[in-house]
Parts: C-alpha cells; sequence; structure tokens
C-alpha cells in the first residue's frame, strides 16, 4: 500500500445485488480508523478484509472500527472483525476500538464477542446509528 498522508484516506468500495457497501481508512494519531457503511455480508467481506490488511501492514497502535453506519453483518463479516482482534493481539496493539450501529452491537452480543473489543457505550440517534467517531 503506498504511504498515505495524514488526512488522506484508502477506500476499499464494494457494491453487491445494489447493495452498498464501502470502508474508508484514514490515519489517526493512535493508528487507523477503518469507517465501514453498508452492509457488510459474505460478497463484502473480502474488502473488508482488504482494508484491515492494510491498515495492519502500517503496524497502527490501535485500529478504530467505525460500524454506526453498518446496517448489516452476517457471520463472514463478524469473522473478519474477530480475525482482525486476533491479528492485532499477534502485533501486540491493542484491541480495536470499535463504535458500532444497532444491528452490529446486537450480533455481537448474541454471539457472545463483545469483550474482544474495546467497544464504544451505545448512544441514541435518529438512525438507528451509535454514534459518531
Amino acid at each position: 500500500m503506498p504511504p498515505r498522508m495524514r488526512g488522506e484516506s484508502n477506500s476499499h468500495d464494494a457494491s453487491v445485488a445494489g447493495l452498498p457497501f464501502g470502508v474508508e481508512a484514514y490515519p489517526t494519531h493512535q493508528g487507523v480508523l477503518l469507517r465501514v457503511c453498508g452492509e457488510v455480508d459474505v460478497a463484502a467481506a473480502p474488502a473488508l478484509q482488504a482494508a484491515a490488511q492494510d491498515a495492519l501492514a502500517g503496524r497502527p497502535g490501535q485500529i478504530h472500527l467505525h460500524l454506526g453506519e453498518v446496517t448489516f453483518l452476517d457471520c463472514a463479516g463478524l469473522g473478519v472483525l474477530i480475525g482482525l482482534r486476533n491479528a492485532t493481539s499477534r502485533i501486540n496493539a491493542t484491541a480495536p476500538r470499535v463504535t458500532a450501529s444497532r444491528p452490529v452491537r446486537r450480533l455481537m452480543e448474541l454471539t457472545g464477542v463483545t469483550h474482544l473489543f474495546d467497544l464504544d457505550p451505545p448512544t441514541s440517534s435518529p438512525h438507528g446509528d451509535e454514534g459518531e467517531p
């Protein structure tokens, strides 16, 4: 991945069956922010995986996953998140910080993986998102 200047983003987009998905990476003073939107399913998971691998390549101190605009997350997407958490552990980075939408938070709670992440407290917004970074 080519070097980025502070504030520049690197994006991975996918649109499957007309359903939008996108992920953008932004450098921060603590590491990398991955801002994800749309539906993260088996078709979109490879793009999220690619963005996560790009972020890890720079050995960030922390990765912040902003998932507040994710409307759906399936087991393939959850697998990418858990894989990212495991990869950060291997490089001695802190557990990923996660800002989660209601659907993401619900799946994480139902599957018992919330303890793996530094999960931001839920906040309400008119759109059902859990807050802003």
